[in-house]
């Protein structure tokens, strides 16, 4: 379990006595590099993965204050402001010809893997959620 509403989810459940099982799985982050063909690590490019999100649930979008370009991210529900998701990964100092995949509704009839770089990522079509981005240091 990555992110999302687990936590909560199973609670409710368990307090309303209702049984669950929980079945593993690959996780969207690792699926998407896959599908894109990209490894989200090399010898030479990354020895790190961050998985991330930029939003927690009140609302807070600081969650990249502070990620260097030194490590794979795998952004995890990134919202629909594309074009604060490059300033701030610029101002972290990730340069314009970073890597970039967006993926949208994987395993899904409408899935997409969108290839691009930082520098175009504001002006990149938004994407129908579920959506993930990664992001490949050089």
């Amino acid at each position: 379990m990555l992110f999302g509403r687990a936590v909560e989810e199973l609670a409710t459940l368990s307090e309303a006595h209702i049984p669950f099982e929980i079945v593993p799985g690959v996780s969207t982050g690792f699926a998407a590099a896959a599908l894109a063909g990209i490894p989200l690590t090399g010898r030479i490019t990354s020895s790190r993965v961050l998985f991330a999100t930029r939003h927690l649930a009140a609302g807070d979008t600081s969650g990249l204050t502070g990620i260097q370009p030194n490590a794979t991210l795998v952004l995890y529900m990134p919202g629909s402001d594309y074009a604060a998701i490059e300033s701030e990964l610029r101002a972290n100092g990730w340069p314009p010809s970073t890597r970039c995949v967006i993926a949208s509704s994987l395993g899904s009839p409408a899935e997409r893997i969108i290839p691009c770089v930082l520098a175009q990522l504001a002006n990149m079509p938004l994407q129908p959620s579920p959506v993930l981005m990664l992001f490949f240091p050089a």
